[in-house]
C-alpha cells in the first residue's frame, strides 16, 4: 500500500486478476482496495496499465471511500502570484483545471499572463492549506479564495480574513483590506 498526492491509498499490481481481467489492487496487510467484500466492484478502467488504482480514495473508518463523496472547498490559485522561493508541499490538492490568461486589468505589479490553477481540498484541510499560502503569496497585490458550503477564506501575504459565505459584512472586510494591498476592485472578484 502506498499514498498518492491526493492523501488516499493505491494498491499495486501483484498478478491477481479480477473477473474482468485487470488486477485486483490488495493491500499490504491482506486487505483489498475495494469498496466492498466484492473484487467486480472495479472495472478495468479503475487501473492504470501498471497496475495503479487509479480512482483514489480516501481510508475511513478502515474503508476506502470516493473524495468525491467527502466535502471539499474550491479554490483558485493564480500561480505567479507565489513569491519566488515560495514552497508548498504535503499538499492534498485535487486539481479541477489550470487555464491560462490574460486579464487586461493588471497592475504594474503583476505579468500580464496569468496560469490559474483551479483545485479543491477537504473541508478539514482549509484552513490549515489557508495558512501555508499565506506564507507563500507574494506582495503587493495577491491573493486566493477558498470556499466551504459554508465559510470563505480570502487568503493574502500574512493574513487570512475567513467569514461565513453571503456575510456582507465579512465580504466588505476582506474587499477592503485588499484595496488597502493594491489589489484593484475590478479582481476582487470570488464567489460570494
Amino acid at each position: 500500500m502506498g499514498s498518492n498526492p491526493t492523501g488516499g491509498t493505491y494498491g499495486i499490481y501483484t498478478g491477481n486478476r479480477s473477473p474482468g481481467g485487470c488486477c485486483v489492487a490488495p493491500r499490504s496487510d491482506g486487505g483489498s482496495l475495494r469498496k466492498g467484500s466484492d473484487p467486480s466492484e472495479f472495472t478495468c478502467r479503475d487501473f492504470d496499465h501498471y497496475g495503479y488504482l487509479l480512482r483514489v480514495g480516501m481510508e475511513m473508518d478502515g474503508e476506502l471511500r470516493d473524495p468525491r463523496e467527502q466535502p471539499v472547498a474550491a479554490g483558485v490559485l493564480i500561480a505567479e502570484s507565489l513569491r519566488v522561493g515560495a514552497v508548498l508541499d504535503n499538499l492534498s490538492l485535487i486539481v479541477r483545471k489550470i487555464q491560462r490568461l490574460a486579464p487586461g486589468n493588471v497592475t504594474a505589479d503583476q505579468p500580464p499572463v496569468w496560469t490559474l490553477v483551479f483545485f479543491g481540498v477537504a473541508d478539514t484541510e482549509t484552513e490549515a492549506l489557508a495558512a501555508q499560502l499565506s506564507e507563500a503569496l507574494d506582495a503587493p497585490g495577491w491573493y486566493v479564495d477558498l470556499h466551504t458550503a459554508q465559510e470563505s477564506f480570502i487568503v493574502f501575504p500574512g493574513r487570512v480574513i475567513r467569514y461565513r459565505r453571503g456575510d456582507p459584512q465579512g465580504r466588505a472586510e476582506a474587499q477592503e483590506y485588499g484595496r488597502a494591498h493594491g489589489i484593484p476592485d475590478s479582481q476582487l472578484d470570488w464567489p460570494t
